[in-house]
C-alpha cells in the first residue's frame, strides 16, 4: 500500500548506516514537496536502494520514521541516486524500542542493585519450563546492557533491590534483549527484545503502538518473505488490520500460531468448536513472545466465554491462566515482558532479591566472572615497581604459572607478564588501582605452545598492588562482555599476545569473537578469525605505487581536469558536497594520503581506493574552495599506531563505499590491533 500523490517523480534513495547490523531494518519514509505536502509514503530497509516518488521539481523533504515513534529529516534535490546516513537512528533494537523512548537512567546501579539473568527453555506443553546454564554476550553504553541468547526461550533478570521480570524470546536464532532502568524508582526494568528478524520487530511494533498505516507500509515490504518470523508477523497483520484470514495461518506450531488460527476461526464463527480448543492449547503454552499476540488471545478467550451458553470449567481455567499474564504484562513492549519468578508464574506483587540457582551476574560491570556476584579468589599479589633504569621484573608463582610485573621507563608504563602460558585455555584477571580507582586487566591463556603473554596496565598507580586471580576456563566463562574483551584486546603488549586471544576467543566461538566489532565491521563467521599479518600487495603493483609516489606531491582542482599524472589520478566533484578521487584501477586497494579542505581548515586524510580505483570523501565547506592534495599513497598493510588519529579522522570523512574499504582493512587485523581498534572508533562515532 505505498502512496504516492499524482505528478511525481521517482528517485533511488538509499538510507546508510555506519553501523552493519542495522542494515535490512525497514523504516517508513515521507516524502514532502517545498509546501511540506505529503507526495509519497513507502517502507525502505537500510542499506538497500529503492525507488520513491519525489517532487518533479525544486528541493524535497524526506522524513525517516522509525517504530518507535524517532524520527530523521532532510531536505534535498532529488537525483538519481540519493543517500541519506540514519547513523543518528542507532542499532537495530532502537529502531523498534517502543516503551523506552521515555527517559531511563543510566544503568550503572551500586553493588547493591547488581543485576542477575537466568535463562529458561520450554520442555513440554502445558506450561513446563526449566532453567538452563549458557553464555551469554553482553555490551552497554552506560545507559542501556544487550544480551544476546542463543537457544533460551525466555531471560529472567532482577537483583537484590531490582523487580523480577522474564522476557519472551524468539524460538529461532540469537536474541538481543535491551535492559534500562526507567525512572520511577521501585520498578521493574524495561526491556526490549528483538530477534533474527528487523522486518517482524518493526511489523509488531506498529501494531502494537496501534499505527496502521505505518504497519500496512512495513506488511507490503514484507508480502513475498518466506522467513517464519515474517510470515508469522503478516499473518497478525491480518487478523489484527485487515480482519481477514490470514494466507499462512497454517504456517507454524508454536503458541503464537495457534491465537492467530484461533482468532481467524473466531472471525468466521465466534462459536466454532476448533476456536475453543485452539485457545484452551495457547492458554497452557502461553506466554507468547509478541504483545499483540498475548491481548489478542485474551480478547479471543473473552469472546468464546460470551458466545458459550454453559459453565466450562477449560474454559475458565485457560482464562484464570491468561488473564494473569495480560494483566501484569507491559503492553508498551513489543514482546511479552512480565513481572514474575519464573515464565509461568507472573506476580502483582513485586519480588526482588537473588534466586538461589541458575543465574549469571551481570553487575557490576559485567565481568568475566562464573557464577556468583563475587569476584574470582586472588592467588596472589604483586607490588609494582617504581621507576628504574631497566625493566626490572618482580615474580610470584601461581600454581604452575609464573607472574611478573614491571615499569617500563621509556614508555612510562606497568606490564604485566604470564610466563609460560601453556596453561589453558583460560582467562586470566588482574586487578590493580588508577588514580585511585579499581581496574581490571585480562590476559589470554590459549593453552599452546605460546611462551609469554603480556598487557599494559594502563594508568596504573605507582606501587600499587597487583593482584592475580584464579584462571577460569573458558567454557566456564558466562559472561562475555564487550567492553571488557575490548579494553582486554586493546591493553595487549605485543602482537604474541593478540595472536593468544585470537585463539581463545575461537575456542570461545564465532559469537563470542563477533560480538566485539562485528555491529560495525560486519564479519560474518568465517571472517572473525584473522591472518597472523596484513596481507600486503602485489609486487607489480607496489613498483607502480612507487612511480606514482616520486611524482608527489601533486595538487588536484576539485572539480577535475587535466594534471601532469594523466589517467593515473584525477578527481571529480558528486552531488551531494562529495569528492571522488580517481586513480587507475591497478591502485586498487592503496590508500591515498591528502591534505584536504579549504586553506583556512586544511586536513590530513587517507582515502583507500576501491576497485574500480576510485574513493569518495565529503567536501569541507564548498567544493569550489576546497583543495585537494595528494601527498603519498601507501600499502594499508603499512599502517601502524603512530597513523590512528588520522585513520579516525578519515573514516568519519567517508563515503559509504569507503566505509566499507576501511572495513575490510580493519578485518584483516586482529583484535585489539592500534589500527583495527581506530576504525571501528571511527565508524561508532558516526552511529
Amino acid at each position: 500500500m505505498t502512496y504516492a500523490a499524482s505528478g511525481s517523480a521517482a528517485f533511488g534513495l538509499t538510507l546508510t548506516s555506519a553501523v552493519r547490523a542495522a542494515e535490512g531494518v525497514p523504516v517508513v519514509v515521507e516524502i514532502l514537496d517545498g509546501s511540506l505536502r505529503r507526495i509519497s509514503a513507502t517502507a525502505v530497509a537500510v542499506g538497500r536502494r529503492q525507488f520513491v516518488n519525489g517532487p518533479t521539481s525544486g528541493h524535497a523533504g524526506v522524513v525517516v520514521h522509525t517504530p518507535c515513534g524517532d524520527t530523521l529529516s532532510s531536505r534535498l534535490t532529488p537525483s538519481a541516486d540519493v543517500r541519506i546516513d540514519v547513523g543518528l537512528l542507532g542499532y537495530p533494537a532502537d529502531f523498534v524500542r517502543a516503551g523506552l523512548t521515555g527517559p531511563v537512567s543510566p544503568l550503572r546501579p551500586s553493588s547493591a542493585d547488581a543485576i542477575w539473568l537466568r535463562q529458561w527453555t520450554r520442555i513440554g506443553p502445558r506450561g513446563l519450563w526449566r532453567t538452563i546454564r549458557q553464555p551469554v554476550l553482553t555490551s552497554g553504553d552506560g545507559t542501556n546492557i544487550r544480551v544476546r541468547s542463543r537457544g533460551a526461550r525466555a531471560v529472567q533478570f532482577g537483583g537484590p533491590e531490582t523487580v523480577w521480570q522474564v522476557a519472551v524470546l524468539p524460538e529461532h536464532g540469537a536474541a538481543h534483549a535491551v535492559v534500562r532502568r526507567r525512572q520511577d524508582g521501585f520498578s521493574p526494568l524495561a526491556v526490549a527484545v528483538t530477534g533474527p528478524s528487523p522486518g517482524a520487530d518493526a511489523l509488531m511494533t506498529y501494531l502494537t503502538l496501534g499505527r496502521l498505516e505505518a504497519a500496512a507500509l512495513i506488511a507490503e515490504h514484507l508480502a513475498d518473505s518466506v522467513d517464519p518470523a515474517d510470515r508469522l508477523a503478516l499473518a497478525y497483520w491480518d487478523v489484527l488490520g485487515r480482519r481477514t484470514a490470514p494466507s499462512s495461518a497454517g504456517f507454524g506450531k508454536d503458541v503464537d500460531w495457534l491465537i492467530v488460527r484461533a482468532a481467524a476461526l473466531i472471525l468466521a464463527d465466534p462459536e466454532d468448536p476448533s476456536a475453543r480448543r485452539l485457545l484452551i492449547q495457547a492458554c497452557e503454552e502461553s506466554p507468547p513472545l509478541w504483545t499483540a499476540g498475548l491481548r489478542l488471545l485474551a480478547d479471543s478467550v473473552r469472546t468464546v466465554r460470551a458466545v458459550t451458553p454453559r459453565f466450562d470449567d477449560e474454559l475458565e481455567a485457560a482464562w484464570q491462566r491468561v488473564s494473569g499474564f495480560a494483566a501484569t504484562a507491559d503492553l508498551t513492549m513489543p514482546t511479552v515482558t512480565y513481572p514474575a519468578t519464573g515464565p509461568a508464574a507472573p506476580v502483582a506483587i513485586p519480588v526482588t532479591g537473588i534466586p538461589d540457582d541458575a543465574f549469571i551476574s551481570l553487575e557490576p560491570a559485567a565481568d568475566m566472572s562464573t557464577t556468583d556476584l563475587r569476584p574470582p579468589p586472588i592467588r596472589a599479589t604483586l607490588a609494582a615497581e617504581t621507576a628504574t633504569p631497566d625493566m626490572s621484573w618482580t615474580w610470584t608463582t601461581v600454581g604452575d604459572l609464573r607472574f611478573g610485573t614491571a615499569y617500563h621507563p621509556v614508555r612510562r608504563r606497568h606490564e604485566v607478564l604470564v610466563d609460560p602460558a601453556t596453561a589453558g585455555p583460560a582467562i586470566v584477571t588482574v586487578t590493580y588501582t588508577s588514580a585511585g580507582r579499581l581496574r581490571t586487566c585480562r590476559l589470554p591463556l590459549p593453552g599452546d605452545e605460546t611462551p609469554e603473554v603480556r598487557a599494559v596496565l594502563l594508568g596504573a598507580d605507582r606501587g600499587t598492588p597487583i593482584r592475580v586471580a584464579e584462571p577460569i576456563p573458558v567454557d566456564r566463562v558466562d559472561v562475555w562482555d564487550a567492553t571488557a574483551l575490548r579494553e582486554a584486546t586493546a591493553a595487549a603488549a605485543d602482537r604474541q599476545t593478540r595472536l593468544a586471544w585470537r585463539t581463545v576467543l575461537r575456542l570461545a566461538g564465532p559469537d563470542v569473537a563477533g560480538l566485539l566489532d562485528g555491529d560495525v565491521l560486519g564479519a560474518e563467521s568465517d571472517t572473525l578469525f584473522t591472518p597472523d599479518d596484513p596481507p600486503r600487495r602485489a609486487p607489480d603493483d607496489l613498483d607502480l605505487a612507487h612511480d606514482l609516489r616520486d611524482m608527489l606531491p601533486q595538487t588536484l582542482d576539485p572539480v577535475g581536469g587535466p594534471t601532469a599524472l594523466g589517467d593515473l589520478l584525477d578527481t571529480e566533484v558528486l552531488a551531494g558536497a562529495w569528492i571522488r578521487l580517481k586513480a587507475s584501477p591497478r591502485l586498487a586497494g592503496f590508500l591515498l594520503h591528502i591534505h584536504f579542505g579549504p586553506s583556512s581548515d586544511r586536513r590530513n586524510l587517507m582515502v583507500p581506493l576501491g576497485d574500480d580505483g576510485s574513493g569518495t570523501l565529503r567536501s569541507i565547506g564548498s567544493t569550489k574552495m576546497t583543495t585537494v592534495t595528494v601527498a603519498d599513497i601507501s600499502d594499508p598493510a603499512d599502517l601502524d599506531r603512530s597513523n590512528t588519529s588520522t585513520v579516525v579522522r578519515s573514516v568519519a570523512a567517508a563515503g559509504p563505499e569507503v566505509r566499507e574499504l576501511w572495513r575490510q582493512i580493519a578485518r584483516v587485523r586482529l583484535l585489539g590491533d592500534p589500527v583495527r581498534s581506530a576504525v571501528v572508533q571511527g565508524l561508532e562515532g558516526l552511529a
